[in-house]
């Protein structure tokens, strides 16, 4: 005897013993579930085989003949009403549908017959689309709905009441004008549990407009939160978009045009990721039509994104590592202004059984081509007039492109115009190639780091100044208006390196940090 074959008779003779045991009493509760599924197979739960031939004929020969024939047809044109047949759902048809309700409402007084009428319109009330129909057909949808919030409090509550009937009654706002505005709160906190209880015992499909409202309005109470308040709530809500992920694309929409409208937009690494799977990299142009938000959340996310696959590769494919971050944290100021950022990578990233390297592949999805290296890897970054290349290793020059003078030589390779780097038409328009690029090594001189001799040739911009202020906490106000030019006072000095100060040389501000920078030849003897 093998080893299933004696478990199988231990389990046969323990439930023996066990049933020898039982006392009369220990039925009881047995026998009052068999009653319970006794009542449920008899109650009008159970429906007429409806397929949808059957309500097709029953709702043609209604359109035909304009008389409601008797009580099957009654029930099977309840359910199909919402459907559309030929083009049109009988909610759309005015004459015919005030018909149909008026001949639901002459069986009132049958009242199990006339339950099962409301039930068969509750799922076309559900199932019909009123924020994609016509104006018609939303006012069908409407005389629907007050019919059926006038008529449920005369539904028999003796006897039988099916599961729907009693949940309705409980969740009665599902047939007002604001239906999920009662769960708000809840959603908010993370308990979205009601919406499985109501979707499976009113048999709610996923795509009815309730479900659509019950994720999306939550949401929308969430964007007229304060900036605090909607953050402390915006990962709940992600878990719920994924959750309902048919409606992920529209409540994605929303966040993020809320998010970018925040007084500090700090970035949201699960925000960011959770865009990004579904809508793609939002710089690449292949992926462009995909990101349905306003056009400054789309480069919120990609400032975002650009910084942290920056960070990624000055730490984890290059040299500088974690404990050398000065590239990392020069091209972060500049990072604002990248219109682009892509990667050349030798083999060893691609077969490496890294985690790290892994994690970085998928990450920069879309952003990648190949080299014949093996160990060496490249940035590319896209400002307005020029394109650098930043190598792995420390020791590497950076190249600067001109782009005013021509396309960089390297694209012309096989892989950028296919990932959307440069636009194909820039190829085919008989533009040159660059010429060679100026190389700046990441050496310090004399007079200034090379960060101030980098940032010199990149020159200055509003982005890198205030990111600059924000990442080295200093107070800056342009007073050009005024003629007075603009000035960078540091808050904490002593905190930040000769590397730190050296971009403000370079970029032609002058003075001391401990005290204050100004542009050269804009700052006079005045100043608070």
């Amino acid at each position: 005897m093998n080893a299933l074959e004696r478990l199988k008779n231990k389990l046969h003779n323990v439930n023996r013993m066990a049933v020898s045991r039982m006392q009369p009493s220990d039925t009881l509760p047995l026998r009052d579930e068999q009653a319970e599924l006794e009542k449920w197979i008899n109650g009008d739960v159970q429906r007429e085989l409806m397929t949808r031939d059957a309500v097709e004929n029953a709702i043609e020969s209604f359109r035909q003949s304009k008389r409601l024939e008797n009580v099957s047809q009654i029930r099977m044109i309840c359910y199909g009403c919402a459907k559309n047949f030929e083009g049109r759902a009988l909610v759309e048809n005015v004459e015919l549908f005030e018909k149909l309700l008026a001949g639901v409402e002459a069986h009132q007084v049958h009242s199990v017959t006339f339950r099962k009428f409301y039930r068969g319109l509750l799922i076309s009330y559900f199932a019909y689309d009123p924020d994609d129909a016509s104006s018609t057909g939303r006012r069908g949808w409407m005389q629907l709905r007050t019919f059926l919030k006038n008529h449920l409090g005369t539904l028999p509550l003796g006897g039988y009441v099916p599961v729907w009937h009693t949940t309705l009654l409980q969740h009665a706002n599902l047939l007002g004008e604001n239906p999920c505005q009662p769960y708000e709160g809840l959603v908010l906190a993370g308990d979205w549990s009601v919406f499985g209880d109501i979707r499976e015992r009113l048999e709610i499909g996923a795509d009815s407009w309730l479900v659509r409202q019950m994720v999306l309005s939550p949401i929308m109470a969430a964007s007229r939160l304060d900036d605090a308040a909607f953050k402390e709530c915006l990962h709940t809500i992600l878990h719920l978009l994924n959750e309902y992920s048919l409606y992920a694309f529209a409540g994605l929409k929303i966040l993020l045009d809320r998010y970018a409208l925040c007084l500090v937009c700090s970035p949201d690494e699960t925000l960011k990721n959770f865009a990004i799977e579904y809508w793609g990299n939002p710089w690449l142009p292949a992926d462009a039509h995909q990101w349905l938000c306003s056009a400054s959340a789309r480069k919120m996310v990609a400032h975002w994104h650009m910084r942290y696959l920056l960070d990624e590769f000055f730490s984890v494919l290059s040299g500088d590592g974690r404990i050398y971050p000065r590239r990392w944290e020069f091209w972060d100021v500049y990072s604002a202004d990248m219109t682009g950022l892509y990667f050349a990578l030798g083999k060893e990233v691609f077969v490496s059984g890294s985690v790290a390297l892994a994690n970085f592949r998928r990450n920069a999805k879309g952003l990648i081509v190949g080299l014949a290296e093996e160990n060496v890897h490249a940035c590319v970054m896209q400002f307005k007039h020029s394109h650098v290349i930043e190598f792995n290793r420390t020791n590497s020059s950076a190249c600067f492109y001109d782009t005013r003078k021509g396309i960089p030589s390297f694209y012309l390779s096989r892989g950028w115009v296919e990932m959307g780097v440069i636009d194909e038409a820039e190829l085919n328009s008989g533009n040159r190639a660059a010429n060679v690029p100026m190389q700046l090594r990441h050496q310090d001189a004399e007079e200034m780091t090379w960060e101030g001799i980098f940032a010199e040739e990149l020159g200055v911009t509003e982005n890198a100044i205030i990111a600059f202020c924000q990442k080295y906490q200093c107070l800056y106000e342009d007073r050009r208006s005024q003629n007075k030019g603009r000035w960078i006072r540091p808050l904490k000095p002593y905190q930040y390196g000769p590397e730190v100060w050296s971009v403000l040389y370079g970029w032609g501000f002058e003075g001391d940090e401990s005290s204050y920078f100004f542009m050269a030849g804009d700052w006079f003897a005045e100043h608070d």
